[in-house]
């Protein structure tokens, strides 16, 4: 159990300051030679700690001689320790995070494990005030009863996947391009952006391990943001005119499209 003295370092008093001054609320009016006996401190320390606690504020001087020192009130000293601190952290707060407001804008957060990938995810759903974004197949059970309470308070949910959706008739307006499951599907990842203001990106790396990217980075947010649009862009195209839009002589040949169809063989 932690000493009442614990209390008083907590607060910028030394522990000889704290035993003063919890002498003299005990015994009221002393003077210096008392209380060194009472605390087993050496005079010159007691009346140190005394002058260091007069300019705090803690202790105040009755006239005579020798000179006698008194406790202020704690109701009285407690509270004005407690105003000057909240007082002093409201200001630097206000002035720090003016000082890191730019910035914040081009840091970008890693991010690793289920637990924390998690808990971004819902500081930021629950930040939200007008729009989320998000294109995910396999942490959407974990994060839809927060995003339905976020669509219940006017924030838009707009959520795409090619593997089945969770969010099937609920308040979340949900795209699911069916087609491209069989391919597509096999990647766990989500991207999500927040009123355009910031987003996340995550998936498993080969070991199985969740690793992603927060970031407020506006170059970075229109990114992601493109992408979940064009994804969705796609799934109405293709419903529209029935039809598979990406075909073999609309690719480019590129890496990236011949990762896919290895992986896609390797499936099959």
């Amino acid at each position: 159990m932690e000493k009442i003295e614990d209390f008083f370092l907590d607060l910028s008093f030394s522990q000889i300051e704290a035993a003063v001054y919890l002498t003299l609320v005990k015994y009221h009016s002393m003077n210096g030679s008392q209380i060194a006996k009472l605390t087993s401190f050496a005079r010159s320390s007691v009346y140190t700690a005394l002058e260091s606690l007069y300019q705090k504020g803690a202790v105040i001087y009755l006239t005579g001689e020798p000179r006698l020192y008194q406790a202020k009130p704690p109701t009285i000293l407690f509270e004005e320790v407690k105003n000057k601190c909240v007082k002093s952290a409201e200001h630097l707060k206000k002035v720090l995070s003016q000082w890191s407001s730019d910035q914040r804008l081009e840091e970008f957060w890693n991010i690793k494990g289920m637990s924390y990938l998690l808990l971004k995810i819902e500081e930021m759903i629950k930040a939200a005030k007008k729009e989320i974004l998000v294109n995910t197949n396999f942490v959407i059970k974990y994060i839809l009863p927060s995003l339905k309470n976020c669509a219940k308070r006017g924030v838009r949910i707009i959520h795409f996947s090619f593997a089945e959706l969770e969010t099937a008739n609920t308040i979340i307006e949900g795209y699911y391009n069916s087609k491209k499951t069989e391919t597509l599907c096999r990647f766990e990842r989500i991207m999500m952006v927040v009123d355009q203001q910031s987003t996340i990106v995550a998936s498993r790396d080969n070991s199985g391990e969740i690793i992603g990217t927060f970031t407020k980075n506006p170059l970075f947010v229109n990114i992601i943001s493109e992408h979940i649009h064009h994804d969705i862009y796609l799934y109405k195209l293709e419903e529209k005119f029935q039809c598979d839009l990406i075909t073999p002589d609309i690719q480019i040949n590129s890496l990236m499209e011949k990762l896919d169809q290895q992986s896609g063989d390797k499936i099959k």
